[in-house]
Protein backbone atom coordinates (compact mmCIF):
# COMPACT_ATOMS: atom_id res chain seq x y z
CA UNK A 1 0.00 0.00 0.00
CA UNK A 2 1.07 3.58 -0.76
CA UNK A 3 -0.12 6.59 1.06
CA UNK A 4 -0.52 9.99 -0.85
CA UNK A 5 -1.62 12.91 1.74
CA UNK A 6 -1.68 16.76 1.67
CA UNK A 7 -3.68 19.79 1.70
CA UNK A 8 -6.76 20.48 -0.47
CA UNK A 9 -5.28 21.61 -4.65
CA UNK A 10 -1.80 20.64 -3.71
CA UNK A 11 -1.20 18.35 -7.02
CA UNK A 12 -2.06 14.90 -5.25
CA UNK A 13 -3.93 13.13 -8.04
CA UNK A 14 -1.32 14.66 -10.67
CA UNK A 15 1.62 13.62 -8.86
CA UNK A 16 -0.39 9.74 -9.07
CA UNK A 17 -1.12 9.76 -12.26
CA UNK A 18 2.52 11.02 -13.10
CA UNK A 19 4.81 8.76 -10.37
CA UNK A 20 2.24 5.43 -11.05
CA UNK A 21 1.30 5.81 -14.87
CA UNK A 22 -2.45 5.74 -13.93
CA UNK A 23 -5.08 7.41 -15.52
CA UNK A 24 -7.26 9.53 -14.12
CA UNK A 25 -9.75 7.11 -14.11
CA UNK A 26 -8.06 4.54 -12.73
CA UNK A 27 -7.99 6.83 -9.32
CA UNK A 28 -11.38 5.63 -7.89
CA UNK A 29 -13.54 8.36 -5.80
CA UNK A 30 -14.64 7.36 -2.37
CA UNK A 31 -17.73 9.70 -1.04
CA UNK A 32 -19.37 10.59 1.41
CA UNK A 33 -22.47 8.83 1.24
CA UNK A 34 -20.15 5.76 1.64
CA UNK A 35 -20.17 4.62 -2.08
CA UNK A 36 -17.13 4.32 -4.67
CA UNK A 37 -15.42 2.20 -6.82
CA UNK A 38 -13.04 0.29 -4.06
CA UNK A 39 -11.64 -2.00 -7.41
CA UNK A 40 -9.65 0.76 -8.98
CA UNK A 41 -5.89 0.35 -8.45
CA UNK A 42 -5.95 4.43 -6.56
CA UNK A 43 -8.65 5.62 -4.22
CA UNK A 44 -8.98 9.33 -3.74
CA UNK A 45 -11.47 11.10 -1.33
CA UNK A 46 -10.73 9.51 2.01
CA UNK A 47 -11.50 12.00 4.19
CA UNK A 48 -14.72 13.13 2.71
CA UNK A 49 -15.52 9.09 2.92
CA UNK A 50 -14.28 9.08 6.82
CA UNK A 51 -16.37 12.13 7.19
CA UNK A 52 -19.43 10.18 6.16
CA UNK A 53 -18.58 7.23 8.50
CA UNK A 54 -18.71 9.71 11.31
CA UNK A 55 -22.29 11.08 10.20
CA UNK A 56 -23.54 7.99 10.09
CA UNK A 57 -22.42 6.97 13.79
CA UNK A 58 -20.06 4.35 12.34
CA UNK A 59 -16.80 3.53 14.40
CA UNK A 60 -13.90 4.52 11.65
CA UNK A 61 -11.13 2.33 13.04
CA UNK A 62 -13.62 -0.54 11.49
CA UNK A 63 -14.21 0.82 8.21
CA UNK A 64 -12.84 -0.99 4.68
CA UNK A 65 -10.20 1.41 4.96
CA UNK A 66 -8.62 -0.64 7.71
CA UNK A 67 -9.19 -4.24 6.29
CA UNK A 68 -7.12 -5.98 3.30
CA UNK A 69 -9.21 -4.10 0.58
CA UNK A 70 -6.81 -1.84 0.50
CA UNK A 71 -3.52 -3.59 0.78
CA UNK A 72 -1.54 -2.94 -2.94
CA UNK A 73 -3.39 0.68 -3.87
CA UNK A 74 -2.83 3.69 -3.65
CA UNK A 75 -4.43 5.80 -1.19
CA UNK A 76 -5.18 9.83 -1.73
CA UNK A 77 -6.49 11.73 1.52
CA UNK A 78 -6.17 15.62 1.65
CA UNK A 79 -4.88 16.04 5.17
CA UNK A 80 -7.17 18.30 7.09
CA UNK A 81 -5.23 18.18 10.79
CA UNK A 82 -3.70 22.26 9.75
CA UNK A 83 -5.48 24.90 11.15
CA UNK A 84 -7.74 25.96 13.36
CA UNK A 85 -9.42 24.06 15.40
CA UNK A 86 -13.40 23.46 14.74
CA UNK A 87 -15.85 24.49 17.13
CA UNK A 88 -18.57 22.33 15.48
CA UNK A 89 -17.85 18.59 18.09
CA UNK A 90 -18.09 16.35 14.22
CA UNK A 91 -15.87 18.70 12.65
CA UNK A 92 -13.58 18.52 15.26
CA UNK A 93 -13.96 15.01 15.66
CA UNK A 94 -13.55 14.45 11.80
CA UNK A 95 -10.04 16.56 12.16
CA UNK A 96 -8.98 14.37 14.75
CA UNK A 97 -10.08 11.42 13.13
CA UNK A 98 -8.82 12.07 10.06
CA UNK A 99 -4.99 12.59 11.48
CA UNK A 100 -5.49 9.25 13.35
CA UNK A 101 -6.70 7.38 10.21
CA UNK A 102 -3.45 8.63 8.15
CA UNK A 103 -1.35 7.66 10.94
CA UNK A 104 -2.46 3.57 10.92
CA UNK A 105 -2.49 4.34 6.91
CA UNK A 106 1.18 5.21 7.28
CA UNK A 107 2.36 2.61 9.51
CA UNK A 108 0.94 0.02 7.52
CA UNK A 109 2.50 1.42 3.82
CA UNK A 110 5.23 0.35 2.15
CA UNK A 111 5.44 4.42 1.18
CA UNK A 112 4.04 7.27 2.43
CA UNK A 113 4.68 10.63 0.39
CA UNK A 114 3.34 14.22 1.55
CA UNK A 115 2.61 16.68 -1.78
CA UNK A 116 2.69 20.49 -0.92
CA UNK A 117 2.34 23.12 -3.55
CA UNK A 118 2.75 19.98 -6.53
CA UNK A 119 5.90 19.25 -4.87
CA UNK A 120 6.35 15.47 -3.68
CA UNK A 121 8.42 14.67 -0.96
CA UNK A 122 9.00 10.67 0.48
CA UNK A 123 8.44 10.53 4.30
CA UNK A 124 9.17 6.40 3.93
Amino acid sequence: MILVFGGACQGKRAFVQKQFSLREEEIGSLRRDGEGDWSQPALGGLEEYLLGCLERGEDPAATPLEGEGVEGKILICREISSGIVPIDPLMRRWQEENGRLLQRLAHRSSQVWRVFCGIPQRLK
